[in-house]
Formats: structure tokens, sequence, C-alpha cells
């Protein structure tokens, strides 16, 4: 199987169906604009590196002193994490969804997405609790293990969406699947590895100016989140296909 030819369809699917973007793209705007609230504004009773990358005016940049009722606010952090780490899944399944129909119609709405994930939104939440369990652990261990781990899970969200599964039975899918296609899917992981990094690398390197950088770094993630979703959809698609043929013959 061609891998190039997976992310040259992936990236044709998006220009032609940019709307694919807004899910990823609106939450990382409203995150920005929470953090800005909270760390930039002083609004949260921590300074965040005195600021966006240094330069800006967080509580601890300002000389601002330390609250005593910081534990509150740390609550209410926590609280913001969660909502935005329901959010993003949210997203996520909208842009799976999307790209999914996209793949199939040529086209696709933000409406439908939307629909499709909050429709999954049960078993997107819990495969996400769970692959980040088992990830996360993996990467403690000396983070090889945590890739390993990433690597078999890779299809589960798209399971979950694309074919209605459950989180269990998706994570035992995208193992199996990987697991079957096993020279394919680790090209396919390396390939979006090496993608991400390059945006990372970009990140990085906007990330030093102030204010302008964190947007630009939290909008080139949504981008990528995005296209990785539409490739993987697609990749996930023909390994599906391929299975199908095999089984019938």
């Amino acid at each position: 199987m061609n891998i190039v030819d997976i992310f040259k369809e992936g990236a044709d699917i998006s220009s032609k169906n940019i709307v694919i973007f807004a899910p990823l793209f609106i939450v990382m705007i409203l995150m920005f604009i929470l953090s800005l609230l909270l760390f930039e504004f002083g609004i949260f009773p921590f300074g965040f590196m005195g600021g966006f990358a240094g330069g800006g005016m967080g509580m601890y940049s300002s000389g601002m002193p330390y609250s005593p009722f910081s534990f509150l606010f740390s609550g209410w952090f926590i609280v913001t994490v969660i909502v935005f780490f329901i959010m993003e899944f949210i997203a996520y399944g909208a842009t799976i969804g999307m790209a999914s129909e996209a793949e199939e119609k040529s086209s696709t709405n933000l409406s439908n997405g939307v629909n499709t994930a909050l429709s999954r939104i049960v078993p997107l939440l819990l495969g996400a609790l769970i692959i980040g369990i088992i990830v996360g652990v993996g990467i403690v261990l000396l983070v090889i293990p945590g890739l390993i781990a990433a690597f078999f899970l890779m299809f589960a969200p798209v399971a979950i969406v694309v074919d209605n599964m459950d989180a269990v039975s998706a994570i035992k899918r995208s193992a199996a699947m990987v697991k079957q296609n096993l020279n394919d899917a680790l090209v396919f992981f390396v390939a979006v590895v090496l993608v991400s990094a390059v945006f990372m690398i970009a990140r990085m390197a906007i990330g030093f100016v102030p204010f302008i950088g964190h947007l630009v770094g939290l909008i080139l993630m949504g981008v990528l989140s995005s296209y990785i979703a539409v490739v993987t959809v697609k990749f996930y698609k023909k390994l599906s296909n391929k299975a199908a043929v095999e089984t019938q013959a």
C-alpha cells in the first residue's frame, strides 16, 4: 500500500472540504481566549511563564502576590481542563465523522460532523480515557512502551465513530488491524510522527513571539490534528476494505 498516496488523498479531501478543520480550530481558539483571560491578564492567580513565553502580564511577572485562595482557582482550572478535554474529543469525533463523510460523498458539513460526534460521545470519551491511561503509563515507562501503545491503538477513535463500536471493541479492533497490517501500519505511524514533528518544530519556532506566537501555535496544532484525523480515516477504510476482500476470497 502506498502510504504517500494516503497522505496526498488526505490533503486533497481536506483542501476541498475546509470545514473539516472547523471543529478543532474552534476549540483551539476557545482555549487561546480562556488561557489569555486566566493567565495573561491575571484572572487566574498564577503566572504562566510570566505570561506567554515570558512576555506577558501574568501575576508573577507583574509582581502581584500569591493569593491565599488560589486553591479555589486551581479547582476551577481543573474543571476547565476537563471541559476542554470533553470539547476537544467532541471536536475530534466531529472531524473523524466529517472526514468519513467527505471520503464517501466528496463533501461534508459541520452539522453532520457534530451530530455524529455527539451520538458517539460516551464511547469516545471512554475510549480516550482508556487510551490515555494506557499510553500515559507507557510514556512513564521510558517512553517507548507509550509509543508502542499509541501505535497499536491509533485506529480506536476512528472505529468508534465510523463503525459505531464501543470503546473496548474499538481498541481490540485497532490492535488487531495493526497486527494484521504491521508493515503498512508502521510506515503510516512513522509518517504521522514525522509530519507531527514538522508542525511541532514550527510551533516551537513561532512560540517565542508573545501573544501571536501562542495563537498561531494552537492553530497549527488544530490543523495538524484535523489532517491526521483525515488521513487516519482514509487509511483505516483502506485496511477495512482490504480485510473484507480477503475474507470474501
